[in-house]
């Protein structure tokens, strides 16, 4: 059966994320739900899971360059922060 999730992030923040999510699961939307950065998406509910990277990037911080290819999901704004979301994929 198909249905919308939400995957809330491990933790808040800069930095590389991992979420295991369906296989075959895709993205919808990426924002703030109450202080955590979320993400909803369309799934098989009956898939098994897999490991998927994202990772967040403040305006003007830097982030080490990587051999994963980075594919944008969203901008954030949470107060006075703007972080940009990039899932990691091979």
């Amino acid at each position: 059966m198909t249905k919308v999730y939400k995957f809330h992030f491990p933790k808040n923040g800069f930095g590389v994320h991992e979420i295991d999510m369906p296989i075959g699961s895709k993205i919808i939307s990426c924002q703030l739900q109450s202080v955590f950065f979320t993400i909803w998406a369309i799934v098989h509910e009956n898939n098994i899971y897999e490991k998927r990277v994202f990772e967040v990037v403040g305006t003007g911080q830097p982030f080490e360059d990587s051999r994963f290819e980075r594919v944008f999901i969203a901008t954030i704004q949470a107060g006075v922060m703007v972080f940009h979301v990039f899932e990691q994929v091979k």
